[in-house]
């Protein structure tokens, strides 16, 4: 019978250079960093250079990952463009429910809340700017983007027109919930993209007031 061979301890030494030279990036991270690093560095991409920036090779020195491990995690840059458009979504939207859990509760909180996100420095700052851009440009020829973004403005509608409601029953006011709510969006929308054009038109604060006006002028003071 053979004796087994005896088990070879890397010495202290070995065990540093194997932490400095390797492994590779990324190797201990779980499936869903991995996947939320490629998500940001098209994002960066998007933002930095456009649609025509975003492609295997700039993501893959953006996130520093091997080619087959972005294809492995998004076969197409559309299913990437999905996630990327997700990801900056739900900034949005963590953003405004902190700000809700920052306030007093009620029903106006909530709706002053909505509002000063969708004015705040997230949108009219430049963070990601670009991409927002590109984002909304890629939708006429993207369909699963197309979609996406029809999902989340027919749920978002939906949460302003009950903000809306809960205020105006409230107060015992009279509002079209559901045509204020498409107007504010609107609002926010033409005001953020004459503002992308030329950040002189209007600054976060004078958006921020216009939808405020907006909303007092059928709700009364928020």
């Amino acid at each position: 019978m053979k004796k087994p061979k005896p088990v070879r301890r890397a010495s202290a030494d070995t065990l540093v250079r194997s932490r400095v030279e390797g492994p590779p990036r990324f190797s201990r991270e779980s499936p869903e960093v991995r996947k939320r690093l490629i998500v940001e560095a098209a994002i960066k991409c998007l933002d930095q250079g456009g649609a025509a920036n975003l492609t295997v090779s700039s993501i893959m020195a953006e996130a520093g990952v091997s080619r087959g491990l972005v294809n492995h995690y998004f076969p197409s840059i559309s299913e990437l463009l999905v996630e990327a458009y997700k990801a900056m979504l739900d900034g949005l939207s963590n953003s405004a429910m902190t700000d809700m859990k920052r306030r007093s509760p009620g029903p106006a909180m909530d709706l002053k809340a909505m509002i000063d996100v969708a004015c705040s420095p997230l949108i009219f700052e430049k963070p990601h700017n670009q991409a927002w851009l590109e984002i909304w440009a890629l939708m006429a020829k993207e369909p699963a983007l197309r979609k996406l973004h029809g999902e989340i403005y027919r749920s978002y509608h939906r949460e302003l027109i009950g903000a809306i409601e809960r205020v105006a029953n409230t107060r015992r006011r009279k509002a079209d919930a559901s045509g204020l709510a498409t107007a504010a969006i609107a609002l926010v929308d033409g005001l953020w993209l004459n503002w992308s054009i030329d950040s002189r038109f209007v600054s976060a604060e004078e958006a921020k007031r216009a939808v405020y006006d907006l909303f007092e002028a059928r709700l009364g003071p928020l």
